[in-house]
């Protein structure tokens, strides 16, 4: 499986941690980012953020998207292993 580190509850913490971090609330984020109003609540229940979106959050955020996905903990990586 690809995405075998991956770990629905870490996504979500990570992105609610920029959130914090950044000062941007779940209006602001959806808003900016073009999501639906439920989207922070269906990753909350478990569902996973679409390919697009976390893109569009990297991208908001300035992190990779391996970060906001758990698969690395340097949200600036940008090397390959």
């Amino acid at each position: 499986m690809f995405l075998k580190n991956f770990s629905k509850e870490l996504s979500y913490n990570r992105i609610l941690e920029l959130m914090k971090k950044n000062n941007v609330s779940h209006y602001k984020l959806q808003k900016d980012c073009n999501l639906s109003h439920s989207s922070s609540s269906n990753w909350k229940n478990g569902a996973t953020p679409t390919t697009e979106t976390i893109f569009k959050l990297a991208d908001y955020f300035n992190v990779t998207a391996d970060y906001l996905l758990g698969l690395s903990d340097d949200p600036k990586n940008t090397h390959l292993d």
